[in-house]
């Protein structure tokens, strides 16, 4: 199991810069002196002229960190450091809205042509969340591993698909304004590459399966530029 914390933070105006230059300095810091932190993957909204499929706002910042155990993903979002640089974002200068955190088992698909799944080594991430009542989650998450990720790994230049499964873990934040019931990734090597995927006849599929979706509220899809800013490998 590889769990997935993620801290998905809107500012308000255009502040990319100082929510990057925060999230890179102390807060980072913090989590490179936890033993349990294996990696922190860093995700800022890149600029494209893709036709909109939500009207929901790209975040400023997306931190992802990746723990061995559900119990290390509890210890470090009940910790007061993480509380302090991650909820409560008390040394972030810019105006911000909302901070979203989330927990997840992440699950890697199959690619065809690979006999093993690549690893995630492509910067274009297509991050898509599914938000929805708690009692909608079993039904939804079936089917869409079922037949979603099949579908997505026939888009041209794919190197990627991810799903993240929610764990049954208490993030305790009143500034969640919905419940995801579950994530999606798919990693292209740049917009290009991602351009091509939704022009593409897989995407025909991709469309016609997901009007079979069962009960959701509304979803989000954010093109993202994504850095690894740690890894206990590398370091």
């Amino acid at each position: 199991m590889q769990i997935s914390i993620f801290v998905s933070l809107w500012a308000d105006g255009d502040f990319h810069d100082a929510v990057n230059g925060y999230f890179l300095g102390k807060p980072l810091d913090m989590l490179v002196a936890n033993s349990d932190v294996v990696s922190v993957e860093y995700y800022k909204p890149l600029a494209n002229d893709l036709p909109p499929m939500d009207d929901v706002p790209s975040p400023s910042a997306i931190i992802e960190i990746h723990v061995k155990t559900v119990e290390d993903a509890r210890n470090l979002i009940k910790s007061s450091a993480f509380e302090h640089f991650f909820i409560n974002l008390t040394e972030l200068t810019a105006p911000w809205k909302r901070v979203h955190l989330e927990v997840f088992d992440t699950v890697h698909y199959p690619i065809p042509g690979f006999q093993h799944t690549p690893p995630r080594n492509a910067r274009l991430s297509f991050v898509v969340r599914y938000y929805g009542a708690p009692s909608h989650q079993r039904e939804f998450i079936k089917f869409y591993t079922l037949y979603h990720p099949p579908l997505l790994a026939q888009f041209p230049g794919i190197r990627n698909v991810i799903c993240y499964l929610p764990l049954d873990v208490d993030v305790g934040i009143a500034s969640n304004q919905e419940h995801t019931i579950l994530g999606n990734e798919v990693v292209f090597d740049d917009l290009d590459g991602l351009s091509a995927a939704l022009d593409s006849e897989a995407m025909l599929a991709v469309m016609e399966d997901s009007a079979g979706f069962p009960t959701f509220t509304h979803s989000s899809h954010h093109v993202m530029l994504r850095t690894l800013v740690h890894s206990c490998a590398r370091d």
